[in-house]
Parts: structure tokens; sequence; C-alpha cells
């Protein structure tokens, strides 16, 4: 035999696996809906942070969204729509007739960019941009289940109930998100990820109330997709990791 008994030890390292960018985008498009759609961003307004850190999701989300080819008419309105974030969260908005309806005709935009920008994902990714969806509607339903006892005054004789309403869509968002963990498109590259959302489902499946724990596995998620979220109600997160995705 001519062949060497020598044995390669160091063998080359692994690409690093490639970020979960469609979670990011399916996170960032339902945080845009529930800005023009949810009582929640005009009842805790969106400190200056918040604002300037949305500025640049936008640009990033309309990047990509433009990559994916999706209908430009679209891309452009709600790109036009978020430049201006302040004045759409503000209580007076729900009194001026014209304008609330303007609000809710873009948040219609952007239920629609939802679902069109899904179909133009990797069948194989698919999966990950609507973990994302559902993360940040968990995520903004506890964080109003969190602040129960802090809504204002004009909200609770405006909206009675409020509080129980977004109970239910928590728990709704909930069962949302077990059972899009449990759909078998897995990247084996992502294992990380998918464990820290199967640990998340476990804890949602006991159906506990909120408590340090839930938070703890939320921030899990958060740190290991490497999202970046200008929270509102406190769940705050780390930016973005940066990625070839990045620009």
């Amino acid at each position: 035999m001519n062949e060497s008994a020598d044995r390669d030890l160091n063998p080359p390292t692994a690409a690093a696996p490639e970020p979960p960018w469609e979670l990011w985008l399916g996170f960032d498009l339902e945080q845009f809906y529930e800005i023009f759609g949810e009582l929640y961003y005009m009842a805790f307004t969106l400190p200056p942070e918040a604002v300037e850190e949305l500025g640049t999701v936008r640009r990033w989300s309309v990047y990509h969204l433009r990559q994916l080819r999706v209908p430009g008419m679209l891309v452009d309105a709600a790109d036009h729509a978020v430049r201006d974030l302040v004045a759409w969260t503000q209580p007076s908005v729900l009194a001026d007739r014209p304008a609330s309806r303007r609000r809710r005709s873009i948040r219609d935009t952007f239920e629609l960019l939802i679902h069109v920008t899904g179909g133009h994902l990797r069948p194989d990714r698919r999966r990950y941009y609507d973990l994302g969806v559902m993360f940040h509607r968990l995520r903004m339903c506890l964080d109003a289940e969190r602040l129960r006892d802090e809504w204002p005054d004009w909200v609770h004789r405006g909206w009675p109930g409020i509080v129980e309403v977004y109970r239910d869509e928590l728990n709704r968002s909930a069962r949302v998100l077990i059972e899009a963990v449990a759909e078998n498109d897995v990247d084996p590259a992502l294992h990380e990820l998918d464990d820290a959302f199967r640990a998340l489902a476990v804890r949602l499946e006991a159906g506990a109330p909120p408590d340090d724990e839930l938070l703890r596995l939320i921030a899990t998620v958060t740190h290991v997709a490497g999202l970046l979220n200008p929270s509102v109600g406190g769940l705050s997160s780390p930016p973005r990791r940066s990625g070839p995705h990045q620009i």
C-alpha cells in the first residue's frame, strides 16, 4: 500500500451558517403592520431611539423586498408610509377620520405585503419567515400583557376590555407559533435557532402565565436569531449580527 498513514487532524473550517434573514424580514414586516394596525403602538409612544432604529429597519427591508422582486408598487407604498412613524402613532390620529382611514389602509398594505413576500421566498426558507412574523406578534402581545396596569385611561374609556383582547391574542399567537415550530422544513445549519424555538414552544405548550422563564426563553431566541427590535414595552434585544445580507 502506497497511501500515507497520516490523518488530517485539522479539517477545513466549516462555512458559517447563512444568517436567518428571512426570519428578520418576517419579524420586521409584522412590526410595521402592527404599528399601523394596533392600538398598542399608540398607547405606548415610540421612543426617539426606536424611531431611528426603525428607519434602518425600513431601508434594510426595502432592499430585501426588491431583491426578492416583490411588486415594486407594493414596496414603494410601504416604503413611503413608514417614513413618518411619529405622526402615525399619535393618539390624535384616532379622532381624525381621514387620517384614521389612511392608517387602516396602510395596515392593509402591510398585511398584503406580508402574504405576497412569503410567496417570493425559497420554499425551504419560508418556515423561518413565518416564524419571524409570529415571533414578533407573540412579543408584542406579551408586552401588552406585562404593561396591563400602565395602559392610559383614555384607552380603557374608549376600548373597555382591551387588556383581555390582547391576552386572548397572546394565547392565539402562542398556538400559531407552536404549530410553525413543528413544521419540518428545518435548515440543519440553523440547529441552534431551531433548538431555541423548540424550547420556547415547549414552554408555551405548558400554558402557564407569563413569567421570568418565558422572558428568558424569548430573550434566547432573540439573541440566537440576531434580531434587532426597537422595543416599545421593554423586551429589548441586541443589534443584528452582521452578515452577507446586511447593507
